[in-house]
């Protein structure tokens, strides 16, 4: 083999290996990012509540400035209001909201609060409750909202040296419910109901 073909040989074997090398630098490195992309979306499906919303028998709410609402299931698995029983509600919105409190996002844990003002806790802007089919009842506060990291914060009766940064649906499931009118079915939905029961009377 001439000189000239054995510089190109080894100009090509370098070439490959040099390939070979940013291959596999690229692999580690995209290995990495998918692991980290993989940590985070188990991350952002970590729950605060391990119970879901069919575990749930009775929740109940109050906005600071709205008055106390409960709703317990009744034997046909419906919502029914604590304060008004016979009301007829909406059911999608009911659960809507009970999905809500058991769906809650956590994205931080800040423990050994000193202070929980930084938060809005001192005053909160909702104090929350459920109880599941077992009879344990949770109650958490609900604070102050961060918009830029879209989280609501939140501490646990039981807990109170322990804030959640939670995901801002929680709140955004509760906002403008401050009354039973929010769960009532629309308008439309009512005058077809009366309709129906004139039609069979």
């Amino acid at each position: 083999m001439s000189k000239t073909n054995k510089k190109r040989l080894f100009g090509l074997m370098g070439g490959l290996a040099a390939l070979l090398v940013l291959a596999a630098v690229f692999l580690v490195i995209n290995h990495k990012a998918q692991t980290y992309q993989d940590d985070q979306a188990a991350k952002d499906k970590e729950m605060i509540f391990t119970l879901t919303a069919d575990q749930i028998d009775k929740v109940s709410y109050q906005a600071a400035d709205g008055s106390p609402l409960a709703f317990t299931r009744n034997e046909k698995g419906d919502w029914t209001a604590d304060q008004k029983p016979d009301t007829k509600l909406d059911q999608s919105k009911v659960g809507a909201m009970v999905s809500g409190f058991t769906g809650v996002t956590l994205k931080q844990t800040i423990k050994d609060v000193k202070d929980r003002s930084v938060y809005g806790l001192d005053q909160p802007r909702y104090t929350c409750s459920f109880t599941d089919k077992d009879g344990k009842t949770t109650k958490f506060y609900i604070g102050s909202t961060n918009d830029a990291a879209n989280v609501s914060y939140l501490y646990l009766d039981q807990d109170p040296g322990t804030v959640y940064a939670a995901a801002s649906s929680i709140e955004q499931e509760l906002q403008g419910k401050t009354d039973l009118s929010a769960f009532l079915p629309a308008a439309s939905d009512q005058a077809s109901v009366s309709g129906d029961a004139a039609a069979k009377s």
